[in-house]
């Protein structure tokens, strides 16, 4: 734990080398956040209520998702990048540190507009007074959508075509199908978006057991299922690992 520690340090100091940068980044993204709530305002002022939430709830549950999101990837940057090594063969130079190297990879690299989303997030989560049992639901949701992101960073072993927007897009459809209010989703959709790209669980399910008073089961169980998945995905991944990766395609566009 404490290298976890010493390394995020080290990140965020490599980072504020370029001050100007990193507050420019952070302040950004709290901007940009802002004016989603504004968009989700406007739209409650015009709808009253989506699937049984109130503005005020909903914007809670845009709240807990970014914050969600900005923890991940404050600690663990370095998994948006685990495609690149992956490609590139630039994976050799995390296997001579005798440390593990998923989470050795993961943590190479910190993502400095998270703090913009962390800061967003615990605000409104405080201004909206929202349930303080979410919080007791924020470390299963960060350990699923850890998982979530190391197995769609593994795919890239078995299916060299991919490019990295093919990870930016899957994140993407993550976050914004965790907002999502579940009466909008049945049968196999409702499968799909929770328990498979599983943004409905790890976010709306989450915020609603939260202020039912539920202890969130589906979410927990996801807690002890997508770990395993993950690991399983990146070990057999891994196997078919080369340093010469010549015919992977790098290009992004």
């Amino acid at each position: 734990m404490r290298w976890l520690v010493d390394k995020l340090w080290l990140n965020l100091r490599s980072k504020y080398y370029f001050r100007r940068s990193f507050y420019l980044q952070a302040a950004m993204m709290f901007l940009n956040n802002l004016l989603w709530i504004a968009v989700i305002s406007l739209l409650f002022a015009r709808t009253g209520s989506i699937g049984g939430f109130n503005r005020a709830q909903y914007l809670v549950v845009f709240s807990y998702t970014v914050l969600v999101y900005g923890l991940v990837f404050l600690f663990f940057g370095g998994l948006r990048k685990i495609w690149q090594y992956i490609v590139e063969g630039n994976l050799d130079r995390f296997m001579v540190v005798p440390r593990n190297l998923l989470i050795n990879v993961a943590i190479s690299d910190t993502r400095v507009a998270s703090i913009g989303d962390i800061s967003q997030g615990l605000l409104f989560l405080a201004l909206l007074g929202a349930p303080l049992r979410l919080l007791m639901f924020l470390p299963a949701s960060f350990v699923v959508a850890f998982s979530f992101m190391v197995i769609v960073n593994s795919l890239y072993f078995f299916m060299r075509d991919f490019t990295g927007r093919v990870q930016r897009q899957l994140l993407h459809f993550l976050i914004s199908t965790g907002m999502w209010p579940v009466v909008i989703l049945q049968g196999p959709l409702r499968f799909f978006f929770y328990y498979v790209i599983p943004g409905g669980t790890i976010f709306f399910y989450a915020v609603q057991q939260a202020y039912s008073g539920g202890w969130a089961p589906k979410l927990w169980l996801l807690s002890m299922v997508f770990p395993v998945v993950a690991l399983a995905v990146w070990r057999i991944g891994l196997r078919r690992y080369s340093s010469s990766n010549l015919g992977f395609n790098v290009n992004e566009a």
